[in-house]
């Protein structure tokens, strides 16, 4: 049984939501960032469209018609179609984007904004949206790349308005690639180093609504469902996933905000790409691969409030980073992560079709 967003109402039941100082340090070349949370109020895109429970197959199936749930167009290509610079308003469905300066990601140059960062303190800008474009400013200060949701986490919003006009003002975007979804401080370039890496986008196309067995949770009263995992609190942040818990408020994470202990392994790689891929960014297909699977079915766990063990991911960790598809149309029966005379869980080997999916796909357009 699926919920539906218009019926019900998500009350909070965690209790005190006092906030706790979280520190989030990620390094960008040879300096060390530290943000406070306190304080401060990828697009490699997985496409996952996620539809109910995973209907994991007994077949250990690489073929492009298993039973993954996974988008037939996991990777976002590159348009090369249009103009290199244009203002974005019917790009991205958010209305916090339009307006803003929008780039592909094969444009020779990027926007380096200076007309648009000195109209801030112009009579132009009302005092709440300058005051707005201020904020934002100071928050690209320290975190040249940020996603609409890290913004939102860092500033008091009052008005939606707000926010959507001061963007303009503060950098620019990308329309497709690693860092799509996400505003780039004027005359940052992020192609330019691997240390950008941290800053990519991963983005999932699902639906937020848990799925629930008919009966399991009890009516506190006609339309209301309490889910402890898909509410804000001290341990949950809006941008931040930490493999327990996440907020439905948005579908889009960076790589720096991702905390959750197993995906970290994965994005702590040294076997990174020399040249960028429109695809993959400064990562290796495998390890995208790696990353976006896992992830998209925590999220499902989570969102269904089902078990989600790390073991139960632990032998794909081996899936190679670096992934070469064998020649022509020979399959691969490689056990990844396992021993002689293991086999693969019903799970795992569904997992392990998929991976083997999306690295082929972004390793076949790059």
């Amino acid at each position: 049984m699926r919920l539906q967003r218009s019926s019900h109402v998500v009350s909070n039941k965690l209790g005190e939501n006092e906030n706790k100082e979280v520190i989030c340090c990620y390094e960008s070349g040879n300096k060390q960032e530290y943000e406070d949370n306190k304080d401060r109020t990828n697009e490699i895109t997985g496409s996952m469209t996620l539809e109910g429970n995973a209907n994991y197959s007994d077949d250990d199936d690489d073929d492009d018609d298993d039973d993954s749930t996974t988008d037939g167009s996991v990777i976002d290509t590159p348009n090369h179609a249009g103009k290199d610079v244009e203002d974005n308003d019917e790009i991205f469905s958010e209305v916090e984007f339009a307006g803003v300066i929008t780039i592909n990601m094969d444009a020779a140059k990027i926007p380096d904004g200076s007309h648009q960062v000195d109209k801030i303190g112009s009579s132009i800008l009302n005092d709440t949206v300058r005051k707005m474009a201020r904020r934002i400013h100071n928050i690209l200060e320290h975190r040249p790349i940020v996603t609409i949701r890290v913004i939102k986490g860092h500033v008091q919003l009052r008005h939606q308005n707000d926010l959507r006009e001061a963007l303009p003002f503060c950098g620019y975007m990308f329309a497709n690639g690693p860092w799509k979804k996400a505003s780039i401080k004027f005359g940052v370039d992020p192609r330019a180093r691997p240390d950008f890496r941290f800053y990519q986008t991963i983005s999932f196309r699902m639906e937020f609504d848990p799925v629930v067995e008919p009966g399991k949770h009890d009516w506190s009263r006609k339309g209301v469902f309490a889910f402890p995992q898909l509410l804000e609190g001290n341990d949950n942040i809006s941008y931040i996933f930490n493999g327990k818990k996440f907020l439905a408020d948005d579908n889009t994470w960076q790589v720096c905000d991702i905390t959750d202990p197993l995906l970290q392994r994965i994005l702590s790689t040294e076997q990174l790409r020399s040249k960028i891929s429109p695809q993959d960014g400064f990562f290796c297909n495998g390890t995208m691969a790696k990353l976006e699977i896992i992830m998209q079915d925590k999220l499902v766990c989570i969102r269904d409030g089902t078990d989600c063990e790390d073991k139960e991911y632990t032998c794909l960790l081996a899936f190679p980073d670096k992934y070469e598809p064998l020649g022509g149309s020979e399959r691969d029966y490689i056990s990844y992560g396992l021993e002689f005379g293991q086999r693969y869980t019903r799970k795992q080997a569904f997992l392990r079709g998929r991976l083997v999916n999306r690295a082929r796909r972004s390793h076949q357009q790059n």
